[in-house]
């Protein structure tokens, strides 16, 4: 599928994501960002790969977990507004090439994301540890069914030094340090 015809499809089912998908992302989030030692309100900066309509926003304020910054990207300019309605400040532009600066988050988020497109981890994991601070942490959830040999090695071929591993729904969550 292209990139192209990826967000088209995005942008037709934005209104109806948050009642198709929210019961589906909120597990994920409780199960790697409930956990102390992952809750994103510590980290000043954080970025929100593949942000969609915001949930992880809404997510994070009711649990008063809530970042100083919160930057939402993704490549659907319908999510986007969307997540702009929430109060997500938005930047609409592919993960593989995020223009943003180097060492600029402290934390980067990316939840079911990556395996859209085949093997695509390796340029959104390369701007990943591009755009987190040294010390930063990765929280990255993929389809479980969707995990194989290649995925695992560009992770560790990427920096990003995998803490934990953990089920979360129907995704496996990599905690991830550079």
């Amino acid at each position: 599928m292209s990139r192209d015809l990826l967000r088209s499809s995005y942008d037709r089912d934005a209104a109806n994501y948050d009642a198709r998908f929210g019961p589906i992302q909120r597990p994920k989030y409780e199960r790697l960002i409930g956990d102390p030692e992952t809750q994103l309100g510590g980290f000043e900066r954080v970025l929100d790969l593949g942000c969609g309509t915001g949930l992880l926003l809404e997510y994070l304020e009711r649990r008063d977990q809530s970042p100083r910054t919160l930057v939402g990207l993704d490549l659907s300019h319908m999510m986007l507004e969307r997540a702009q309605a929430r109060g997500m400040t938005v930047l609409q532009a592919d993960a593989a090439r995020i223009p943003l600066r180097d060492d600029a988050f402290d934390a980067v988020v990316c939840f079911t994301m990556l395996r859209i497109f085949e093997s695509d981890e390796a340029p959104v994991f390369k701007e990943i540890v591009r755009v987190l601070r040294p010390g930063g942490l990765a929280i990255i959830s993929v389809l479980t069914r969707q995990l194989d040999a290649v995925f695992h090695s560009e992770l560790s071929a990427s920096g990003l030094r995998a803490e934990r591993v953990m089920e979360a729904g129907q995704d496996t969550g990599f905690i991830c340090r550079i």
